[in-house]
């Protein structure tokens, strides 16, 4: 067994542990926790289900689906709820996407997927990710942290094109009981949000004889890096009671944009010391000490990696579920602080730029203050218990969380361009590169972008686009402002697309909606029965305002598409193997 100690830590692992801190406490990619926020909103809805619970299954697949050569295998795990189907009803596939699936088993029963099985007496499965929860590779234990480059090699089998051939593999091999369920006999449904939301897109384009119809939330198929993720959700914000304290931190920007503009390294170091007050507070050691040691003589990198996911982590937070509360926080200390009591003011426009950067430097202390005990409680103790005891469940959970990051370095792209001038692909490279290795360093591969054509090209049929109208990431999907294209509620025929050039999809931009709004707020449709109980529905979303009020629209719309789709599936032959259980 590998040993550590917390020293030889620092010494062989100190940007993973600098990665594991901007995750949770900095730049806490606001992709990766949609399902978390998912988990946690749909468990407040408990009480509409009974207690649940089901077998873990799994099944055996290979590392990489695609070498001639002999990789190895790894067990997928996935989960059944039989409640709803009757024989002849499909497969309603539930993408957990880049999470521990088996946080999701208890709200089954209360999951959009759970509606839409009772609606179509479909088999609801839940499926975890490669490289997720406990669907890892053997060969897992502290040794694999012992540098950049091993970690990197670990998830060197995690790509988009594996993970869509498991389903695919699994798909073909599945016989439930004593019913033949691959989808030559039996119709599939994915269901997804976010980024599983593009793996439903891109599953129906790139196999439809294995998924026959797809539900693509939020798909954010523009799989490239964004440019203006912070900038939409400001402007929601100024239109949301925050207009002040939005004006402060574009006024931040414009002040630290013309710092390193001017290489001022000297006013930089006085406005971070500002924050931090002394070298031996905990904010200057977690978060300024171990960039100024590794870019001592590069002031504009070290200003990068120390500034990437501030005003993110104050002010952007969880706004694409509609959550303000980042906001709140920040601009309450900065008013405070000021002590400015109108809104609509922000402190540059009524303090000298000394005292506005004063204040301002004091909401962000409050801000890394409360991010640090987050970081010291919970993911770094994890970190720890793989690293020094070699604890498997530990290492697992480190994997899981670092796995989303790995797939944004290596081909997803999605880092925020467009909100720093200064910060480039170059910084997001190096910082790629100093968390899984020198083979990062090139960036991104784009890949799925570049096989299924983004939010402007994508056209597959039976696929049913939807959005929230203030979801910053709207900007990645179909539904963007920008795509060329508008979403209809003019259902086309089964395997038919509305239009050739793309310029129509079926599809919903719910208004005053958020990220997957439908899979926030799942309907409620009894089983035997073959549309939504709107009243039980409304009733519900009534209870929970974070629910869109004409998100049943959405519902209601899909459910008529399945009605007339599923008809329309005819067998066909696949070929392969079956997978019993």
């Amino acid at each position: 067994m590998v040993s550590f100690t917390t020293s030889s830590i620092a010494a062989c692992t100190a940007f993973l542990l600098l990665s594991i801190l901007q995750i949770v406490a900095v730049t806490a990619s606001d992709l990766h926790w949609h399902v978390n926020h998912r988990i946690n909103h749909l468990q407040k809805r408990q009480e509409v289900s009974k207690s649940f619970s089901t077998k873990t299954n799994y099944i055996e697949l290979p590392l990489d689906h695609f070498s001639n050569a002999s990789t190895g295998t790894f067990k997928n795990r996935y989960w059944i709820d039989d409640s709803a189907y009757q024989p002849g009803g499909p497969v309603i596939l539930e993408d957990a996407g880049e999470s521990d699936a088996s946080r999701q088993v208890s709200t089954m029963p209360i999951t959009w997927a759970h509606a839409i099985a009772n609606a179509t007496d479909g088999l609801h499965i839940l499926w975890e990710h490669r490289y997720y929860g406990a669907s890892q590779p053997s060969g897992l234990s502290n040794a694999t942290f012992s540098s950049v480059e091993t970690l990197g090699s670990y998830y060197k089998y995690l790509t988009v094109e594996n993970a869509l051939e498991d389903v695919v593999s699994f798909a073909a091999q599945l016989k439930y009981k004593n019913h033949t369920l691959n989808p030559g006999n039996t119709p599939w449904v994915f269901v997804g949000g976010s980024y599983p939301g593009a793996r439903a897109a891109w599953l129906r384009q790139r196999n439809p004889e294995i998924v026959y119809a797809s539900f693509a939330s939020s798909a954010v198929v523009q799989a490239e890096e964004k440019t203006n993720y912070t900038q939409a959700a400001f402007e929601y914000f100024k239109t949301h009671g925050f207009k002040g304290c939005i004006d402060d931190v574009q006024a931040l920007q414009a002040y630290l944009n013309d710092i390193f503009a001017h290489n001022k390294e000297s006013e930089y170091d006085s406005f971070l010391k500002r924050i931090y007050t002394n070298n031996s507070s905990p904010i200057y050691k977690t978060y300024i000490a171990p960039y100024k040691r590794a870019y001592a003589h590069d002031f504009r990198k070290r200003m990068q990696f120390t500034l990437e996911g501030w005003i993110r982590l104050a002010i952007v937070g969880n706004i694409q579920y509609g959550t303000t509360a980042s906001a709140q926080n920040f601009c309450g200390n900065l008013s405070s602080i000021a002590r400015i009591t109108d809104s609509s003011k922000g402190v540059f426009s009524v303090l000298p730029q000394s005292d506005a950067l004063e204040a301002v430097a004091g909401a962000f202390n409050i801000i890394l203050e409360d991010a640090l005990e987050t970081y010291e409680n919970t993911s770094i103790g994890v970190f720890r218990a793989c690293v020094n005891d070699n604890d498997l469940a530990s290492c697992r959970a480190v994997i899981s969380s670092q796995a989303f990051y790995y797939q944004m370095c290596s081909e997803l792209g999605f880092s925020n361009r467009g909100d720093w001038p200064f910060i480039g692909m170059e910084y997001y490279n190096s910082r790629c590169a100093a968390r899984f290795g020198s083979a990062m360093s090139s960036g991104p591969t784009h890949l799925p972008l570049k096989m299924y054509g983004g939010k402007r090209k994508m056209n597959p049929s039976n696929t049913f686009w939807e959005d929230g109208e203030y979801d910053p990431w709207r900007l990645q999907t179909p539904n963007a402002l920008d795509s060329g294209r508008v979403a209809t509620d003019e259902i086309p025929e089964a395997n038919k697309v509305l239009d050739t050039t793309g310029k129509k999809v079926l599809g919903i931009v719910i208004n005053d909606g958020f990220h997957a709004p439908i899979l926030g707020c799942p309907g409620i449709v009894k089983k035997g029965t073959k549309g939504l109980d709107l009243e039980a529905t409304l009733q519900m979303n009534k209870l929970d305002r974070s629910c869109a009020p004409n998100v049943v629209k959405g519902q209601q719309l899909f459910l008529s598409a399945l009605e007339k789709w599923l008809p329309k599936f005819r067998k066909h032959s696949l070929g392969g193997g079956e997978h019993y259980l």
